[in-house]
């Protein structure tokens, strides 16, 4: 099973604003996290908070590994975002190009591999996959 950030479920969270510190933070049934969720955050909230629900800010946040993001889905209420958008492709304008060993069809490619159901376009090197 591939990983579906960008699909997951948009709710409202059980809070009204988020907190300003970074980091995950408890309401209740819930919990908050503002920022990234990383590795450290996601096994720490996985000792904490086991069974809640995880709101994120959205996707884009996302930062764990996958068998980390993987095990925090089995041990939580589900994860669902605060804003959601629907991603269509993936743009790169990389800026390594000058450097020895930057190769643009590989770095297409491996983007490509990454994300294999969106199209792919490096915009400087003009390669569309």
């Amino acid at each position: 099973m591939p990983r579906t950030f960008f699909a997951l479920p948009r709710a409202e969270p059980p809070f009204t604003a988020w907190p300003d510190a970074l980091g995950a933070f408890d309401a209740g049934d819930a919990v908050g996290v503002r920022g990234p969720l990383t590795d450290a955050i996601a096994t720490d909230l996985m000792k904490r908070a086991p069974g809640k629900t995880i709101f994120i800010e959205d996707a884009t946040k996302i930062f764990c590994d996958e068998p980390v993001y993987r095990k925090l889905v089995g041990a939580c209420g589900g994860i669902f975002v605060a804003r959601s958008f629907d991603l269509r492709l993936l743009a790169a304008n990389p800026t390594a190009r000058g450097r020895a060993g930057f190769d643009p069809p590989s770095f297409a490619a491996a983007l490509k591999r990454a994300a294999p159901l969106l199209p792919v376009i490096d915009v400087v090197a003009e390669i569309a996959l």
